[in-house]
C-alpha cells in the first residue's frame, strides 16, 4: 500500500517547493517610518548594457505603486523639479534638494534605485535591481531591497508560468516588492470611504 503512494507523495513534494519560491527580502532602518502614502519615483539608474532598463523599471515601479493605491507624484513634474535643481540623472540628490522637493510636490518619501542586471535572449530572461526608499525629511534610507530574478524561477510545470520577457519579469518582481512593502505596512494609503 505505501509503495501505490511514493509517487503522489513524491510529486506533491516536488510541486510544492517548485512553487514556493523565493520573494524579496526588505531591508528596514530602524527609524524607517511606516504607512508613507505620498511619494515620488525617481528615474533608476542603468548599469547595464541593455538600453532603456532604466526607463522601464522606472515606469513599473510608478505603475505598480498607483495600482497598490499610493499617491506618486507624475513622473514630468519629477523630471521638471530635477532639472530646475540642477540633478543629474543618476547622481546622489542632496538631503536639502529633497526637503525642497517634499515641501513642493507634498510627498514624504522618494523612490529610487538601480538596474544592475538585464538580459533577454531568446525566450532567457534575467532582471535585477536595487530599489530605495529615502524619506524626504533628511535624506535618511528607510527601506530597500536587492532583487534578482531569472524568468524560469516563475515556472510551475512544463512552460507554464515561465516569464519570457523583459518588461514581463519587471511587471512580476516589482510587484512582489510592492505588495511585501504593503504586507509590512511599509506604503499605505488610507481609502475613504
Amino acid at each position: 500500500m505505501l509503495r501505490r503512494r511514493w509517487p503522489g507523495l513524491i510529486l506533491l513534494v516536488f510541486l510544492v517547493f517548485s512553487c514556493a519560491g523565493k520573494g524579496p527580502r526588505l531591508r528596514i532602518a530602524a527609524h524607517g517610518e511606516s504607512g508613507i502614502c505620498r511619494v515620488a519615483v525617481l528615474p533608476f539608474v542603468n548599469q547595464t548594457r541593455r538600453e532603456g532598463a532604466g526607463e522601464l523599471v522606472t515606469r513599473v515601479v510608478i505603475a505598480e505603486l498607483v495600482n497598490s493605491g499610493l499617491e506618486v507624484t507624475e513622473e514630468g513634474v519629477v523630471k521638471r523639479f530635477l532639472e530646475r535643481e540642477r540633478c543629474l540623472p543618476g547622481e546622489s540628490i542632496p538631503a536639502r534638494v529633497m526637503e525642497k522637493m517634499g515641501e513642493e510636490l507634498g510627498i514624504k518619501a522618494v523612490v529610487g534605485g538601480m538596474v544592475t542586471e538585464a538580459r533577454e535572449v531568446g525566450d532567457q530572461v534575467r532582471l535585477g535591481f536595487f530599489l530605495w526608499v529615502k524619506d524626504v525629511r533628511d535624506g535618511h534610507f528607510l527601506w530597500g531591497t536587492y532583487y534578482v530574478k531569472d524568468g524560469e524561477d516563475y515556472r510551475k510545470i512544463l512552460h507554464f508560468g515561465k516569464v519570457s520577457s523583459l518588461s514581463g519579469l519587471a511587471q512580476r518582481m516589482v510587484h512582489e516588492v510592492v505588495r511585501t512593502s504593503m504586507k509590512r505596512s511599509l506604503f499605505r494609503c488610507r481609502v475613504s470611504s
